[in-house]
């Protein structure tokens, strides 16, 4: 393929330095309009697929799309929902929306467009056979990888990873990435595959090329064979970066995964992949380029059709390709408005030959008329860059801009609610020299809203001016929540069920409202659109302008999901919580809905929220009847206010440097009675590390946990504890741990006990009594239904308070655990010993030494996740761990 370029006069000048957060900024101005004209002269799309957020290859990406201008699509397998989570607490569904707003920022680096499948992350799986069966089959696989190349008819389609169960780190859906891409690129184009899709208007469409992953430098699988090969390391002097620096920059915000560790560098970076199959009869061997033997260029697009194309057509499309070369040879980044008048010819030929197409090839134009219409997009996004016009649409804060200090950013509320009213400014700048019409401006919004403009329209803006307009909105009084619109009806599922089919395939549904504005220069018009936003600020991070969504007015849902109880208890403290979201005082009252024979006291609370953003906490006192027998009840809340029911919970997933968007789950408590023995008094410290519900766990079940901070861990008294637990990835995340890691383990010596659950490599240190090896690619055990042998039944963890016995360990979920030790001195005894299926057995996952008086216990079962899900034989087993200090003191 043809490597596109633009002179580089001036580009010293416009490749400052590049900080993480502003290299997506090039997509503006002079540097963004090189790159747009780029994109211009080529037809080529590459759909990459991965298996979870940050498994893409972003340095070939950015470089296919930075470089050569190709539209490349990435296509991830799940949002990631089974992961880690190193920077906060989120798990499950609510990992899986962080996860793809890092990987929607991480994108934008690459300059790729992301889409993913609706399958859930069901945790770390090394059989594709198991991987299958928990996803209903290879059609559930299929259908959504089919779609989106059916979509985005992509000529060529790149798989991050092989069908080969090394590749991935043994990962199931790694493999499956390519066994699905070689069964898609065939499948996309019979038209017998998944006909709905047909019916709804996707074309079946043959890819020409399919590559597979072969190697590259951070790649711990390679495979000799590669027709491919690209250097990701080359430098690029209008961005100043290398394309895998740039990478790197993006893969920093997939910080979940730690993957800010990975500094970016200069030097080379080569990237193999092989060609699997191909539509195109083509001799073996190393190919130049994805495209090579593929026709990228405008005037190709003719030779798509069954037919000889019209004239009109072909000379239209010749027509289009020489004015964007025109342009391309032409550009001068320090005088980009030069091109205006060339591009609106551009974009005029476009519509021009869009229209005609509509009109005399209906049943032909599939393909050209698919092509053009991105074609338009970029020639509009072009004239925008060659203007540098700066639009907006913010909701205002009612609060009057003082005449100095213009630019102060004041906060806006963050989130409307249902028959809200507020007003949205519009600004429109100009700092070209030439003259832009503005035809009109307005408002987007769903059905039921309204908007009024305040005012006159704004006229047209001449060169260096600013216009500016004002709308009244109000909010629909039936507005629905802007949510995700996947949907998970309970844990069992590992498919998303969709809100509305037509957004398949999106990171996120469309945010509510968005401002439009129609242009006209140099005769061609095109609009501007984006969605109206709010002010946030934080003195530590500054503003943010995210986009308008809409929340209910109330939020109601409980302190935790779920409470272990023992069975047998009789009275329950449970916390109900209210958070206002609404800008007016709300009132009201809340009761719960309780299993049959449970009453509460009182039965219902009434409450009263002043103000925005104000949440207050309800208890109730559950009456449990003495014959309850061990099982999961449900509670479940609806506070009344205003007429109106209230039903669920809702909370901003978010993180420093990402978007924001919110979770929903009904405001529903699950009560897990268990049989379980306490010992009286129990007293624990917790050292938390990335983030789990451990302690609050702990604190249901009335033990009483002191959360240990910096102050605690260098000089608390620990001599009341029975034990101290160390929370999931404490050492790599809490450097204060490190420093007084030894008073830990004289408090050990002294008669106390120190659980230390699941760690990183970073633990890797010795930082136990005794040496131990956990090794940089320590083993997991990831089937949940894996066997565990207990191999010291007579041991007191397995005996008191609470006998445990191999049904203990049966239904656990997502996992046995992660970490586990490779090696380690005598003085550790192994207790437990599992292993997956065709894994060698693992006895380094629960690991007890005596030392001193006290118990050193390392744990890499996932007790974490069990905790929380009220699985009661890891509950049990958790608490006698916890029993050893309470025994010997």
């Amino acid at each position: 393929m043809k490597h596109f370029s633009v002179p580089l006069v001036g580009a010293a000048l416009l490749a400052t330095a590049l900080a993480n957060s502003s290299l997506v900024d090039t997509e503006r101005g002079g540097v963004g309009l090189a790159l747009t004209l780029k994109r211009l002269q080529t037809t080529a799309t590459v759909l990459h697929i991965a298996a979870h957020p940050d498994d893409e290859d972003g340095p070939l990406l950015t470089l296919l799309a930075r470089r050569d201008g190709v539209r490349t699509v990435l296509f991830t397998m799940n949002r990631g929902e089974g992961g880690a989570n190193a920077i906060s607490s989120e798990v499950g569904e609510r990992l899986g929306l962080l996860r793809t707003l890092e990987l929607v920022q991480a994108a934008r680096f690459y300059a790729a467009e992301p889409r993913f499948n609706r399958l859930i992350d069901y945790g770390f799986s090394k059989r594709v056979e198991e991987a299958l069966q928990k996803w209903g089959g290879e059609e559930a696989f299929l259908r959504d990888l089919v779609r989106v190349i059916r979509q985005e008819r992509p000529q060529v389609i790149v798989a991050r990873f092989r069908d080969h169960p090394e590749d991935g780190g043994g990962h199931a859906t790694a493999h499956l990435v390519g066994l699905a891409a070689r069964r898609a690129f065939r499948l996309a184009a019979d038209d017998e595959i998944f006909p709905d899709q047909i019916e709804q208007g996707l074309r079946p469409w043959q890819a020409q090329k399919l590559y597979l992953h072969s190697r590259r430098p951070d790649s711990p699988f390679a495979v000799d064979r590669w027709h491919v090969r690209v250097d990701a390391g080359e430098h690029d002097p209008l961005l100043g970066r290398s394309y895998f620096e740039i990478a790197r920059l993006g893969l920093n915000h997939e910080r979940t995964q730690n993957m800010a560790q990975r500094a970016p560098r200069s030097g080379s970076f080569p990237i193999y992949y092989e060609r699997i199959d191909s539509a195109l009869d083509l001799p073996d061997g190393p190919e130049e380029g994805f495209f090579q033997a593929i026709d990228t260029t405008l005037p190709g697009l003719a030779a798509s059709l069954d037919g000889e194309a019209p004239d009109w057509l072909s000379s239209g499309l010749r027509r289009l390709a020489a004015v964007i070369e025109e342009s391309a040879r032409t550009f001068q980044p320090r005088r980009p408005q030069a091109l205006v008048a060339r591009l609106a010819e551009g974009l005029k030929t476009t519509r021009e030959l869009l229209d005609r197409i509509s009109r005399e090839m209906p049943r032909q134009d599939a393909e050209i008329h698919f092509r053009l219409v991105h074609k338009e997009r970029q020639l509009e996004t072009a004239l925008r860059q060659a203007l540098g016009l700066d639009w907006e649409w913010k909701v205002m804060s009612g609060r009057r801009q003082p005449e100095r200090g213009p630019f102060q950013a004041f906060p806006t509320f963050l989130q409307a609610v249902a028959g809200q009213e507020f007003k949205v400014a519009f600004r429109l700048a100009n700092p070209s020299s030439q003259r832009v019409a503005v035809n009109s401006v307005g408002l987007d919004l769903p059905s039921g809203w309204t908007s009024e403009l305040l005012g006159q329209p704004p006229g047209d803006v001449g060169p260096g001016q600013v216009v500016t307009a004002e709308f009244r909105v109000r909010v629909a009084q039936d507005a629905a929540p802007t949510r995700p619109y996947w949907l998970r009806g309970s844990p069992d599922e590992n498919v998303y069920t969709l809100r509305r089919q037509e957004w398949a395939g999106r990171p996120l549904p469309p945010y509510p409202a968005h401002g439009f504005v129609s242009l006209d220069v140099a005769g061609a018009e095109f609009e501007g659109r984006d969605a109206v936003r709010v002010t946030q600020y934080d003195p530590r991070q500054g503003p943010a302008y995210p986009p308008l969504t809409v929340v209910p007015r109330l939020s109601v849902g409980f302190a935790g999901s779920s409470s272990v109880l023992p069975r047998g208890t009789r009275r329950h403290s449970l916390t109900a919580r209210i958070r206002s979201a609404s800008q007016d005082p709300l009132s009201g009252r809340l009761r719960l809905t309780m299993p049959a024979g449970w009453t509460s006291r009182p039965a219902e609370a009434a409450f009263a929220l002043d103000r925005p953003g104000e949440e207050k906490e309800l208890v109730f006192q559950l009456e449990i009847p003495g014959a309850a027998l061990e099982g999961d009840y449900a509670v479940s809340a609806q506070a009344a206010s205003d007429g109106r029911l209230f039903r669920e919970e809702f909370t901003t997933v978010t993180a420093p440097g990402l978007g924001r968007f919110n979770y929903f789950q009904p405001a529903r408590h699950t009560l897990k009675l268990i049989q379980l023995k306490l010992p009286e008094k129990l007293r624990v410290g917790y050292v938390e590390g990335t983030g789990d519900s451990v302690a609050d766990v702990l604190t249901r079940l009335g033990v009483k946990v002191e959360m240990f901070d910096s102050q605690a861990l260098a000089a608390g008294d620990l001599s009341a504890l029975d034990a101290i637990v160390l929370g999931v990835r404490a050492y790599a995340v809490r450097p204060d741990l490190i420093a007084h890691n030894s008073r830990l383990l004289d408090y050990v010596a002294q008669g106390g006990t120190l659980l230390v659950q699941y760690q990183t490599p970073e633990f890797d240190r010795n930082f136990g009594p005794y040496p131990y090896r956990m090794t940089s690619s320590p083993q997991e055990v990831s089937e949940e239904s894996a066997p565990v042998r207990i191999l010291q039944p007579s041991h007191p963890v397995f005996r008191t308070p609470n006998p445990i016995t191999p049904a203990d360990f049966e239904g656990w979920v997502q996992e046995r655990g992660s970490k586990f030790l490779t090696s380690w001195d005598e003085a550790y005894a192994p207790l437990l010993e599992s292993h997956d299926h065709g894994q060698p057995p693992q006895r380094g996952g629960l690991l007890i030494a005596r030392y001193g008086r006290g118990h050193y216990i390392y744990c890499a079962y996932a007790f974490y996740r069990q905790m929380p899900e009220g699985v009661p034989g890891a509950v049990r087993l958790f608490i006698n761990l916890l029993a050893l200090g309470s025994e010997s003191r």
